[in-house]
């Protein structure tokens, strides 16, 4: 497994970006009115209506990572994600938890992991249960509604949607590391 290093400068520019992707993130959710889930004070419900109200409301592209934190490869490429679209005043970069939005074990599990390595975030996302019932059973009506023709449960899956909300890009497991950063770094320059 390879290691992801932390340099000095890439640390202060993550916790800087990470202030701004919290404060950014706030004024998202306010606009579209977004709540909260009721078992936590930072994580938040959203389906697609939601992520294409908060692309529309800044006028920006998205990137959207869905993660989950039992998931060691998900996690291993975060800070990597957070560093390299730290100075991205034209990005907005929405993390999305795998998880029961009423899991009380999955979303203390969730709250505990941010608030030790990333304590400045305070607005996640979690898919609304009423997609689905079960964790993969909402995840992949998520997928399928933005547009994935094949929408698998695999994690670690990044959606970019272009300005205009309409989605351009989803990763999936057999797209190589080289592949998915080819595909955004296209995705950032067009």
């Amino acid at each position: 497994m390879k290691k992801i290093m932390i340099t000095k400068n890439n640390f202060i520019a993550l916790v800087l970006f990470m202030v701004s992707l919290s404060a950014h993130s706030q004024k998202m959710t306010q606009d579209c009115q977004i709540k909260k889930t009721a078992k936590s004070e930072f994580m938040y419900r959203i389906d697609n209506e939601d992520v294409k109200c908060m692309i529309k409301n800044t006028g920006k592209k998205t990137l959207v990572y869905m993660f989950a934190v039992w998931c060691a490869p998900c996690i291993q490429e975060l800070p990597k994600l957070l560093v390299d679209f730290s100075t991205r005043e034209d990005l907005n970069f929405i993390l999305m938890i795998h998880s029961k939005e009423n899991s009380t074990s999955d979303l203390s599990r969730t709250e505990a992991f941010f608030a030790t390595n990333y304590p400045e975030v305070k607005n996640i996302y979690i898919i609304k249960d009423e997609l689905g019932k079960g964790q993969r059973t909402k995840y992949k009506e998520f997928l399928k509604r933005a547009g994935d023709p094949e929408p698998m449960a695999d994690l670690g899956r990044i959606v970019l949607y272009n300005k205009k909300a309409e989605v351009v890009y989803i990763s999936n497991y057999t797209k190589s590391k080289e592949e998915i950063q080819e595909n955004i770094q296209k995705f950032l320059k067009g």
